[in-house]
């Protein structure tokens, strides 16, 4: 949550610098599902990873990706109750590649899919932990999309979960809708 903060106080400041490097994607969604696979498991989560052993080179800033991940994991987390399943999925998707992470938790209603990318916005909907945010997760999340040349979508339906897809262009100069 801290670094939510501070992240979101450096765009807010426009300060915020992304380090754009060609690299592999697919080898730091593992790396980062992996430092988080702990996270996800003490709650009771099943994972379901699918992500190739490799994709073509895209130039990304590997620890803005790491966090757009995380975030996406922690509101799974927050918002799953029952059915503790996550779905990370890595693709190449047009000129781009697509990262979707898909959760069975309590959904979010047609109301407040057109509120949850602003800032400090909390869902009415309540979280199933005690866990609280900071409103800022998917703000940063848009942010970074945005600062790669892509975008972040969202597919969800209350009581059946919620799925987070964030495009990348393989070249961030180009820009290609899904």
């Amino acid at each position: 949550m801290i670094n939510n903060v501070l992240d979101f106080s450096r765009i807010e400041m426009g300060k915020k610098e992304f380090n754009l490097r060609k690299g592999d994607l697919a080898e730091a969604v593992r790396e980062t599902l992996e430092s988080y696979r702990y996270h996800l498991e003490n709650k009771g989560f099943m994972i379901h990873a699918e992500i190739p052993a490799s994709l073509p080179p895209l130039t990304f800033d590997r620890e803005a990706m790491a966090s757009v991940l995380i975030n996406l994991l922690s509101n799974a987390m927050k918002f799953s109750t029952e059915n503790k399943e996550v779905f990370v999925r890595l693709a190449p998707l047009g000129q781009g590649v697509v990262l979707e992470v898909k959760d069975r938790g309590i959904g979010i209603s047609r109301q407040e899919l057109d509120k949850i990318f602003r800032r400090f916005y909390r869902s009415e909907s309540g979280e199933s932990s005690d866990s609280r945010g900071s409103g800022l997760g998917l703000t940063i999340i848009r942010h970074i999309a945005g600062a790669h040349g892509g975008r972040v979508e969202v597919k969800s339906e209350p009581g059946k979960g919620s799925e987070f897809s964030v495009w990348l262009p393989i070249d961030p100069a180009h820009e290609e809708q899904i």
